[in-house]
């Protein structure tokens, strides 16, 4: 694997202070080749020092 990115795939406020992220990670090999990734779905909550992981769930 020679580079990795997220890719923002949904985002759905729980609340006020907490917010679910659909992301799919995508993996290129050496020559640039698409490699395939894995999705998870991240519980974010809201910080003074900006958003915190709160729960990572590996959907694929």
């Amino acid at each position: 694997m020679a580079a990795c990115h997220a890719v923002i795939v949904d985002v759905q406020p729980v609340s006020a202070l907490l917010t679910e992220v659909a992301v799919e990670w995508e993996f290129l090999d050496g020559r640039g080749r698409r490699v395939p990734g894995e999705r998870y779905r991240y519980l974010l909550r809201s910080t003074d020092d900006g958003p915190a992981i709160c729960t990572v769930i590996r959907t694929a």
